[in-house]
């Protein structure tokens, strides 16, 4: 199982607020690549889904927005 941030525990459920970020593939990578950068308490992925999907933590979901486009086009930049 994913290890969850800010995770509510009770005996037979376990709750985390979280946003469901879908992407093609290419842009996931981008976002896991900035979350690593980031230091630990400023991370915001919560969990890597599959090729497309990530949980984000809800405080950060305008922060990925804003960091998503400049980011991209930094990396497509680079190539």
């Amino acid at each position: 199982r994913p290890r969850l941030r800010s995770e509510r525990r009770s005996e037979s459920l376990s709750l985390t607020a979280s946003a469901l970020a879908r992407s093609d593939p290419a842009v996931k990578q981008i976002l896991l690549q900035l979350d690593q950068e980031e230091r630990p308490s400023q991370r915001f992925l919560i969990a890597d889904l599959d090729e497309t999907h990530v949980l984000i933590a809800p405080d950060a979901v305008d922060r990925v927005r804003e960091v998503r486009p400049r980011s991209l086009s930094l990396f497509l930049e680079q190539d």
